[in-house]
């Protein structure tokens, strides 16, 4: 693979320092140009390997308004010329995504292709506050995702996604019953279809999973994908 509009320091630094992380690099339209196998793993939840992806564009990939929304997200990333750090629920699991825009190299500008440049993207897999974690040396904006694929947690409904997350939250019976309105009763069945749809026994495995997916109260809002 030629990284010719990058620094390529830049990328085995990244490897070597987290070699967990999911690296992409993307054009400006979209089009995978390099993708590692941690990457292919967390997009795919480990069911497809970085040869899948490599070479398609985001439209092959994420429903047509889930795509336009990641590429108009990339161009606020441009126009700024911040990077950004992208929140999504993926497969039940918080993700984020820091984004960089990489301009093209003088020798590149003459190609179609590689004019425009290309966004290099990693990756992780992180609990909690978005705010709380570093995925790169510089502090960046965080920026939410409008679509989810809650994987597990597509089988709840808004309401027990919201119970979900302020379970997460620590919050007790009479807490959760207060911020959303509702009697004690209603929670407590809330609190029961979760513990029989996510197949757990105890509130804390409850708690645990909401943490993982960094559950707030407005992804109960997002589109599912």
């Amino acid at each position: 693979m030629e990284f010719a509009t990058v620094d390529t320091s830049l990328i085995l630094n990244l490897f070597a320092s987290d070699p967990t992380a999911g690296l992409v690099l993307m054009t400006a339209d979209g089009r995978i140009t390099y993708a590692n196998e941690q990457a292919a793993r967390l997009f795919s939840n480990g069911a497809s390997g970085a040869a899948e992806f490599v070479g398609k564009s985001v439209y092959e990939i994420l429903p047509r308004d889930a795509a336009e929304h990641r590429l108009a997200v990339h161009q606020r990333v441009r126009e700024s010329g911040q990077s950004a750090t992208l929140r999504v629920i993926w497969y039940g699991w918080q993700q984020l995504t820091w984004v960089q825009y990489i301009r093209p190299a003088a020798s590149d500008r003459t190609r179609p292709e590689r004019a425009d440049g290309h966004f290099l993207l990693v990756t992780r897999r992180v609990g909690g506050s978005p705010e709380s974690q570093q995925l790169s040396a510089e502090p960046s904006t965080v920026i939410e995702l409008e679509y989810a694929r809650l994987g597990p947690l597509n089988t709840l409904s808004a309401r027990e996604l919201e119970v979900l997350a302020l379970i997460g939250e620590g919050q007790t019976t009479p807490e959760i019953a207060k911020v959303l309105h509702r009697s004690e009763k209603t929670i407590e069945k809330h609190r029961a279809s979760l513990t029989r749809k996510l197949h757990c026994e105890q509130r804390l495995e409850l708690a645990e999973i909401a943490r993982r997916a960094g559950l707030t109260l407005r992804d109960a809002e997002r589109v599912r994908i």
